[in-house]
């Protein structure tokens, strides 16, 4: 049976929590083996003492947070990548997926499909992005993927328009 308490009280609030509410850290024994514990705050606590840190002096923890960046950046960059792999992959592809449905469903018998193309190749050979004046996916209209409905620009403009119908 386990003897370990089911709620333990957090050393700033005092008030009892259970395990779940309190970080897991890294440290190494006495005798050199690496282990792990809790925080002796609760979750909550932390994040507020670190808010409060940060408030008293930005420079400092700016400056602590750069460094540990430094210390631990293959630490880091390994997790980017297995995000990347997973989560993030599969994020995009869903993405990608509902965007190429939307471009195929709107997409009407009469478009001049080489045209359209020519805008594509145009934008790849400017750097440019090609843009649906009315979004395809818009949250009040939704246009057509149509010559007429297309534009280049850049990718900074495209990306800050996202998906509004912006009126000139």
């Amino acid at each position: 049976m386990n003897n370990r308490p089911q709620h333990r009280p957090c050393t700033m609030c005092g008030q009892k929590k259970s395990p779940d509410n309190f970080y897991w850290y890294p440290y190494t024994t006495s005798q050199g083996k690496a282990s792990i514990r809790r925080e002796s705050r609760c979750k909550e606590c932390a994040q507020q003492r670190r808010r409060d840190r940060y408030a008293k002096d930005p420079s400092k923890e700016k400056m602590w947070s750069d460094n540990w960046k430094t210390l631990n950046n293959e630490r880091m960059l390994a997790r980017q990548s297995e995000y990347k792999r997973t989560v993030g992959k599969a994020i995009c592809n869903a993405s990608n997926a509902k965007r190429q449905a939307a471009q195929l469903q709107r997409t009407v018998a009469w478009a001049d499909l080489n045209e359209i193309q020519k805008i594509y190749d145009k934008a790849t050979a400017s750097g440019l992005t090609v843009d649906h004046i009315l979004p395809m996916q818009g949250e009040y209209v939704s246009g057509l993927h149509v010559p007429e409905n297309l534009r280049l620009l850049s990718k900074s403009e495209n990306s800050s328009k996202k998906n509004r119908f912006a009126v000139l």
